[in-house]
């Protein structure tokens, strides 16, 4: 893969992440479930992947994303 196909990947599943996991959202549910006990990385990340339907891998990167 070109670096050019790398970047384009990237970008695309950035926007993915963007749009199945908006940001406002995902701050929110993550805060409720901190608030509920959810006080370890990966129960955050198990809790978020069932929310949004989406695959743990995607919602530690959508914490990278955000800095989080």
């Amino acid at each position: 893969m070109t670096p050019y196909e790398k970047r384009k990947e990237y970008e695309a599943n950035l926007f993915a992440r963007c749009l199945l996991m908006p940001e406002k959202m995902f701050i929110n549910e993550l805060n409720k479930i901190r608030k509920s006990g959810g006080n370890t990385k990966q129960m955050c990340v198990d809790k978020l992947a069932k929310i949004f339907n989406v695959e743990s891998v995607n919602v530690a990167d959508r914490l990278n994303d955000l800095k989080i």
